[in-house]
């Protein structure tokens, strides 16, 4: 049986719902509204009309609009907006269609939006009563949020990891109706962008995993970003926070959370907090209790996933999956089973001593940060894309054992002259064949060849996926040749 969710029964039948941009999410929702034979208008900067009507064929009531400059025309009859991700409210082709929205009242949302709205009405209806866990921060949030789907699942609950993963939550909601298969648990990754216009999402248990400067030309300034960050307390029952990140500090005032535990690379000094004690060399993953007594989670060195920002990841996926009540000793067998994320410090190979890794999930200069500090070797760095307004300054602390970078992508030039500031050896390349290359040329025995571009990868590709991909499949073959 489907249901029609709350949003859709309180709709006016006259009224229009704009879907803007159509990506996942908006396709996503484009379907759901369709199905509900609510009046949908969809609106995309590189809308394919033949292709999509032909996905939309079925359905009645829709409106397609090539040109969006006649914005007035658009918004005629709209009583809501759902807007993709990616689109910036206030910088974006679409920010005048979007300001006079504002202007008169119509409502922007996202798709975690209509989600929420969704899961309400389901729980006010139906008695479902399932728990949320939200996750949040600049770097992190995939493999936090794919580990602790993959431990709870393991424990025996059913989870699925929606959102920011690039799942629809929506599509997984209408899915797990029809299939009459509804989750335990919602492990929901949200972006910035995404909790901007989030607003009736109720969380069992957050977590802000760490604050950088990103998306500073999505969101306009650094203060907006935090703010979004910072946002996903407000219906969050308990909020986990890194303990180490001082944006999060810095706005705690902010949060009116009471229940708030803390993780971090210290050890933890308050009851429930988890941290990293230094034992025999080695570090090891513990819970505080109380007069300096710990709780032994487990040896690093366990671990599939290596360095201190992975270990932070696990330690805070074991807060929010204790959080939801689960015993946590019970899940920790599984722990080293977890193997980790595509694209994310990924070994691709060994090519005459030389160790090459995939970081192409390295969006940004704090991922890049955390992919340099993982490693003691002598690297060679394949950098850049689109730089997104960061201070690439930021990264030069963290570029002492490098032998040479290789910029790549349309900002290139743009980092180059900060890294003349701290005469660091770069060079250029035109593709990721020849990025590839050129790292193969300049690297000596024991070095490690690092693609972690702190950039998107929308200038050259068409995801961080297609990047890595493009990147190891041109080690690949590189081995293949060196080897003839």
């Amino acid at each position: 049986m489907f249901y029609r969710n709350e949003m859709i029964e309180n709709i006016n039948q006259n009224s229009v719902i704009l879907i803007l941009g159509l990506g996942i999410s908006g396709k996503a929702v484009a379907h759901w509204f369709a199905k509900n034979n609510i009046p949908i208008r969809l609106v995309d900067q590189n809308l394919n009309l033949s292709i999509t009507k032909k996905e939309f064929a079925k359905y009645k009531n829709i409106d397609y609009v090539i040109n969006h400059n006649n914005i007035f025309s658009v918004l005629h009859n709209v009583s809501k907006i759902v807007v993709s991700p990616g689109i910036s409210l206030g910088n974006s082709s679409f920010s005048n269609l979007l300001n006079l929205a504002i202007k008169n009242n119509i409502e922007i949302i996202s798709e975690i939006e209509v989600f929420a709205q969704a899961l309400l009405n389901l729980k006010k209806k139906n008695n479902y009563q399932p728990k949320v866990i939200a996750i949040t921060g600049t770097n992190g949030k995939t493999t936090v949020t794919t580990l602790t789907s993959f431990l709870i699942n393991s424990y025996g609950l059913y989870a699925v990891a929606v959102g920011n993963i690039g799942k629809s939550a929506i599509s997984v909601l209408e899915y797990a109706i029809i299939s009459n298969n509804l989750p335990d648990v919602w492990v929901i990754e949200l972006s910035s962008f995404q909790l901007t216009t989030t607003y009736n999402l109720h969380i069992d248990v957050a977590t802000i995993l760490n604050i950088s400067p990103d998306h500073i030309d999505w969101h306009l300034n650094l203060d907006n970003y935090i703010k979004s960050k910072i946002s996903i307390a407000k219906n969050a029952k308990i909020l986990i926070i890194n303990r180490d990140d001082e944006y999060i500090l810095n706005n705690l005032n902010s949060i009116n959370s009471k229940n708030i535990y803390s993780f971090g690379i210290s050890k933890p000094k308050y009851t429930n907090d988890m941290g990293i004690i230094n034992h025999n060399c080695k570090k090891l993953l513990v819970s505080y209790h109380s007069f300096n007594k710990y709780s032994y989670i487990i040896d690093s060195d366990l671990l599939f996933i290596k360095g201190i920002h992975n270990y932070l990841n696990v330690l805070a996926a074991l807060l929010l999956i204790r959080s939801i009540g689960i015993p946590i000793e019970k899940i920790f067998s599984f722990l080293p089973k977890y193997l980790g994320e595509s694209h994310r410090n990924t070994f691709i190979c060994r090519i005459n001593n030389v160790d090459y890794i995939n970081d192409s999930k390295a969006t940004n200069i704090g991922a890049t940060i955390a992919a340099l500090n993982s490693y003691n070797n002598k690297k060679v760095l394949i950098l850049g894309g689109i730089s997104k307004g960061q201070d690439f300054s930021l990264l030069l602390p963290f570029l002492k054992n490098i032998r040479i970078i290789i910029l790549i992508g349309i900002d290139a030039y743009h980092i180059a002259k900060i890294l003349d500031n701290d005469n660091i050896t770069y060079i250029y390349a035109n593709n990721m064949k020849e990025a590839v290359i050129k790292a193969y040329q300049n690297a000596c025995e024991g070095d490690i060849v690092l693609l972690s571009p702190a950039c998107s990868s929308l200038d050259m590709f068409s995801s961080y996926k297609q990047r890595g991909e493009t990147f190891s499949q041109e080690v690949l073959q590189l081995a293949k040749n060196s080897q003839i």
